[in-house]
């Protein structure tokens, strides 16, 4: 029944990824405070996909393809990535001074770090990495549509 009424005041929004604004916030299995918290996010900044809105609720997915619903406040507009994959050799992600995958390699960012995306174009995301600015390839992120470019 539960999983009824969540469903009924549902509106579909455009699919879009924002990040955790906070660093504590309650995922709930429905859009309001009478429905149980399934888990609770405790990284600021995580990616993550919003699928639908109900009021002031968000319907979210992670990287990991798990949802539930989280209060609008605990979200922002700051576009975050998780790297979601390693190069075909295994190695971990290399981040290039260019969008290039020539150009100088200024680090490596393991599968499962959270970075900041500056823009994203040509299928090149450019990101802060702890300090370090420099481009991805977009295919290893997820927090990114495939060609999506933003500045």
């Amino acid at each position: 029944f539960e999983a009824d009424k969540a469903r009924s005041d549902v509106c579909s929004s455009d699919l879009r990824f924002v990040s955790l604004k906070s660093g504590k916030a309650n995922v709930r299995r429905g859009p309001g405070t009478d429905f149980p918290i399934d888990w609770v996010y405790l990284k600021r900044g995580v990616p993550l996909e919003v699928i639908a809105e109900s009021n002031n609720w968000r319907r979210i997915r992670d990287h990991e393809g798990d949802g539930g619903w989280i209060w609008h406040t605990m979200l922002g507009g700051e576009r975050t990535a998780i790297v979601d994959a390693t190069a075909e050799s295994g190695e971990p992600a290399a981040i290039h001074a260019q969008p290039d995958a020539r150009a100088e390699v200024l680090a490596y960012a393991e599968r499962g770090y959270v970075a900041r995306i500056q823009s994203c174009s040509a299928n090149w995301c450019r990101l802060d990495a702890g300090g370090i600015e420099g481009w991805i390839e977009q295919r290893l992120l997820w927090g990114v549509y495939a060609g999506e470019t933003f500045e």
